[in-house]
């Protein structure tokens, strides 16, 4: 297992921050608008909730145990575990702005899955993509199944890490040992 030195994203500079953010806000208002429209109540649209099932995904907040975990779950997509070393050793060696500048190349990187992970916005989109999914040979749905639990994961827990921080202040990583703590 990977040790837990790869920086977490707060070691980054405040421009590189405030690009990343605008760069996933898209998505992330999306869903918190639909969730904001359960009466109040935090309820994922029913298509994330069926992602999560189909995925086996559930345990994904266990990532919050160890803030690193959340950045490196969705490079365990693309990366063997020698590169993962090889890209923490890099970034240990770079400054907060270095750092901030990988994070963003590694995202415009990402970009190229677009078509692989996209939020379908209505059923018609779920159902392209669910068809789109049955063509494929079953080593490719294997591959994207693994993808996709990696990405899922990291978004889920990346928009709720965000989240926390905009309503308490405190990221999900810090308040959790404060409530294991507690009891």
């Amino acid at each position: 297992m990977l040790q837990s030195s790869i920086y977490p994203m707060h070691i980054i500079d405040t421009d590189s921050v405030k690009q990343f953010i605008r760069l996933a806000a898209t998505d992330w208002t999306w869903l918190l608008q639909r969730i904001e429209s359960e009466d109040g109540r935090l309820r994922f649209p029913p298509f994330v909730n069926r992602a999560i099932a189909n995925l086996k995904i559930e345990s994904y907040p266990l990532l919050y145990e160890n803030e690193a975990a959340i950045g490196l779950i969705v490079f365990r997509a693309f990366l063997t575990h020698d590169e993962m070393v090889e890209l923490n050793t890099e970034l240990t060696d770079q400054s907060p702005e270095q750092r901030g500048e990988t994070l963003l190349e590694m995202v415009d990187a990402l970009s190229q899955f677009d078509g692989v992970f996209e939020i379908p916005k209505s059923p018609a989109e779920e159902k392209r993509q669910l068809v789109a999914y049955n063509s494929m040979s079953k080593k490719d749905q294997a591959d994207g199944v693994k993808l996709a639990q990696h990405l899922w994961m990291g978004v889920l827990a990346g928009f709720f890490q965000n989240l926390s921080v905009m309503v308490h202040g405190e990221k999900l990583t810090s308040l959790l040992p404060k409530l294991k703590r507690e009891r």
